[in-house]
């Protein structure tokens, strides 16, 4: 199983948060930047190997954009729901 980690520490908003998913995911140069981005790129992961996508230091983001996390909640339950080879995992100590 492939592993992908991603730090929250750096995001601070739509923005930072973006960029931060396109770098840690691989994701092509043309990423929207948007959540339909994100749903493409995360429906296309893995391939035939399994990923597991943990995202760690989350609570600051959380905490200063709660709409913004609740909406990319249901966009990574979304994607692991249609992928049957992601997983994601809050790291949340």
């Amino acid at each position: 199983m492939k592993e992908i980690v991603i730090d929250c520490g750096p995001m601070q908003n739509k923005k930072t948060m973006h960029k931060c998913l396109a770098e840690s995911l691989n994701a092509p140069d043309y990423y929207g930047n948007n959540f339909d981005a994100l749903s493409d790129v995360l429906s296309d992961i893995g391939g035939s190997e399994r990923v597991m996508i943990v995202f760690k230091n989350m609570s600051d983001f959380l905490n200063d954009n709660k709409k913004l996390c609740a909406k990319l909640i249901r966009v990574l339950a979304e994607a692991e729901e249609e992928n049957e080879y992601l997983s994601v995992w809050f790291d949340v100590k």
